[in-house]
């Protein structure tokens, strides 16, 4: 019976360390392809907009500093986590690495959301009170102060982050990070780790960060967002309009409406996980064994950093300039279409009796009758829907929409 027990004692060891590595394979591929994904997303947005003249404008420009803050998380944080978190090995970047990743964490999460602060408080003031809307000197000094904010609420992780090597006992007592789950399983006698030493102003560390770079955005977001939303939804449509363009109209309007609630939605469901873990973690109502909670909910803030780029594709004219962009990307296979075009027939031969007919037919001019007066009416209206849903999600001209 006792070497039963030891063969059972043996398998069930052998399944959690199978068990461990597969846990560990799967979250470095899929924090790989995240953070992946978050760098092509984020750099292709900021490419177009610096190619684009047409983007460069003070909405855009907020957009382009959230992409850098998420190129910097992608670029600078992977080492931290994955060494850390996934794969609880020693720290081997040194220690200005080690203080660099751990604060730039905050930096750019801080960041992103103070930049999408400011894009809602540009579209809100866009709509309703456009003489005071941001210009690009207002703009200028707004992110300025951004990112001042956002080193501000680093600076206390990059002075309290250093390498500390400890033994397996102060591994348990030990915080990496303020949103750490500890793990003591299967770890050496001494290990050096990129840690955040400062057990002693912990909590208030936390509750200030997450006040800092979490509530004080979302309390200028949610109403800004919600006031725009509702303006949306019970605007009518003005004019005389067939039934048609009535319903078109209700879609553009309602898919304006589902963009704005997709961005404010996108940060609190993706970052409110790491932000709770945090909280709960600190007053101890998690168990501190739960390193894979952690790892979870970072990948899901990761997700946030490759969604945002996605959002502007929903605007229209946003889509035309990376259409227009990405033959520089490939060119090649732009030659080889300009190559098949011009082995097409000519029509310039054929196209000459269309145009002998549209000459003759500018000769008669139709008379504008009050039918046709009430169509053209609707159709400057239809044009002005299009205005108002291309300046709340961005400042793209009338030409490109």
């Amino acid at each position: 019976m006792d070497k039963v027990k030891q063969i059972l004692e043996a398998f069930n060891e052998d399944q959690d360390t199978a068990g461990e590595k597969w846990f560990t394979v799967t979250a470095l591929v899929v924090y790989a392809f995240l953070a992946l994904f978050g760098l092509l997303g984020n750099l292709i947005f900021c490419l177009v907009i610096w190619k684009s003249e047409k983007l460069h404008t003070v909405t855009h420009m907020l957009m382009t500093n959230l992409a850098v803050c998420n190129l910097l998380f992608v670029l600078f944080h992977p080492p931290f986590f994955v060494t850390t978190y996934i794969l609880q090995a020693d720290w081997m970047f040194g220690t200005l690495l080690c203080k660099a990743s751990s604060s730039i964490v905050y930096v750019t999460a801080t960041g992103s959301f103070y930049f999408m602060s400011l894009v809602a408080i540009d579209r809100w003031l866009a709509i309703f009170y456009r003489r005071f809307r941001l210009d690009r000197s207002r703009c200028s000094w707004l992110t300025v102060i951004a990112w001042v904010i956002s080193f501000g609420v680093s600076s206390p992780y990059l002075y309290y982050t250093n390498e500390v090597e400890f033994g397996q006992k102060a591994l348990k007592d030990m915080r990496f990070d303020i949103e750490m789950m500890q793990s003591a399983k299967d770890i050496s006698d001494s290990r050096r780790q990129c840690a955040i030493d400062c057990q002693h102003c912990h909590r208030i560390l936390q509750l200030t960060t997450i006040v800092a770079q979490y509530c004080i955005p979302l309390a200028i977001m949610i109403p800004a967002y919600s006031h725009l939303a509702v303006y949306l939804w019970r605007r009518p449509t003005i004019g005389i309009q067939t039934r048609e363009k009535c319903k078109k109209a209700q879609r553009r309007r309602r898919r304006m409406l589902i963009t704005l609630l997709a961005i404010v939605g996108s940060l609190i469901v993706c970052w409110s996980p790491l932000f709770s873990v945090g909280v709960l973690h600190s007053y101890n109502f998690i168990d501190t064994d739960s390193l894979s909670l952690h790892i979870y909910t970072s990948m899901i803030a990761l997700f946030g950093v490759v969604l945002t780029p996605c959002f502007y594709l929903l605007n229209d004219g946003f889509r035309q300039q990376i259409i227009l962009f990405l033959p520089s990307l490939f060119p090649n296979l732009s030659n080889q279409n300009k190559q098949s075009s011009a082995t097409g027939c000519d029509l310039s031969q054929i196209e000459k009796p269309n145009n002998k007919l549209s000459s003759n037919e500018e000769e008669m001019k139709p008379v504008l009758t009050p039918l046709l007066a009430q169509h053209s009416q609707s159709s400057r209206v239809s044009v002005a829907e299009t205005y108002i849903s291309t300046y709340i999600l961005a400042d793209t001209p009338l030409t490109a929409v």
